[in-house]
């Protein structure tokens, strides 16, 4: 077992790791944003508070063993988002990168803030060498943070992931290696 990750804490944002015990609070994240995060995301039909709760779980464990950190972002007391780097490998010290974030919040810079915090504390603690991050090629936002955070674009992996209306989605790779990571949080 892993000794527990620290909570990290930005100009405007505070993350810690995500608990079972936030269901609640992950399901009204999923709930407000429904529309946008159905757009992007596969699972958002199977989402219910059981499934949730089962996920967190599952985190929880991967934490627990060292093949994932999950972070939750607070902006004051309100869950707001999620990010974290899964598919750990420490052997070769990579992982993947992921988040979403509430729509409501979402244009204001958090997002490159938490991932910025996180991956600063990933490449000097975690003993990373490279993170991966995938994006569907439609998807300006979360391709606007990664190039924000300095990542670079590696290539498209053509039918990745089987939306259930949209069909098979592409989705652009990019990398960040240990050294390159840009964009001072706003604040």
């Amino acid at each position: 077992m892993k000794p527990p990750l620290p909570s990290l804490h930005t100009p405007r944002l505070a993350l810690r790791p995500m608990v079972a015990a936030d269901t609640e609070s992950v399901c009204r994240m999923i709930d407000i944003s429904r529309k946008s995060f159905s757009h992007w995301f596969n699972w958002t039909g199977a989402s219910t508070p059981a499934a949730v709760r089962e996920y967190l779980q599952q985190a929880e464990q991967a934490m627990a063993v060292g093949t994932a950190w999950h972070y939750v972002l607070l902006y004051g007391l309100e869950l707001v988002g999620r990010v974290g780097l899964t598919e750990w490998d420490a052997v070769n010290g990579s992982a993947e990168l992921g988040y979403m974030l509430r729509t409501d919040f979402e244009g204001d810079g958090l997002m490159s803030e938490a991932a910025h915090a996180l991956l600063i504390h990933a490449f000097a603690a975690g003993g990373l060498h490279r993170v991966v991050a995938y994006a569907d090629v439609e998807n300006e936002a979360s391709r606007h943070v990664l190039a924000h955070l300095g990542f670079k674009h590696e290539g498209t992996m053509r039918h990745m992931l089987r939306h259930p209306e949209r069909g098979w989605r592409d989705h652009h790779a990019y990398g960040l290696l240990e050294g390159e990571l840009e964009g001072e949080p706003r604040g």
